[in-house]
């Protein structure tokens, strides 16, 4: 891929290329003419040998690789759409829930408590006056301290 100069005989080597004959590709953390330029990407992101832009490892995106996907989202360009339910974390990774206490399930979709009872043990009960309380307000009953 590289140019021969007429006079020398020497090879040009194209961006991303080095060597007598640009048989070489640029070393891991460098690109451009002569590989002469450092990568800048972070978090385990690997730099294009020509240009030096950044392709992100899973959770990461930004410039340089340097942020974590959004809340929400995860995966490769942080296209995925996290799935965790009741107020489950999403790891910006792989998208595994880490489920908030009192909840399991890969996607934290399950009470660990029946509804009379909460905390770590479901030993305590709930205050809230069941037959009167409004199906989506018991959640709320669930969390009490």
């Amino acid at each position: 891929g590289g140019v021969c100069h007429h006079v020398t005989g020497e090879c040009a080597c194209p961006p991303g290329w080095m060597g007598t004959v640009c048989g070489q590709p640029c070393p891991e953390g460098h690109y451009g003419n002569n590989c002469s330029q450092e990568c800048q990407c972070h978090n385990g992101g690997t730099c294009d040998l020509a240009t030096g832009q950044c392709h992100c490892s899973s959770g990461y995106t930004g410039e340089r690789c340097q942020d974590e996907c959004p809340i929400g989202t995860f995966g490769i360009q942080c296209a995925e759409i996290c799935q965790c339910m009741n107020g489950g974390k999403c790891y910006h990774i792989s998208g595994e829930c880490l489920c908030e206490p009192g909840y399991t399930g890969v996607h934290c979709e399950t009470r660990l408590c029946a509804e009379i009872v909460y905390g770590l043990k479901c030993d305590k009960r709930c205050p809230c006056h069941l037959p009167n309380t409004h199906r989506y307000f018991r959640y709320f009953c669930y969390i009490c301290v």
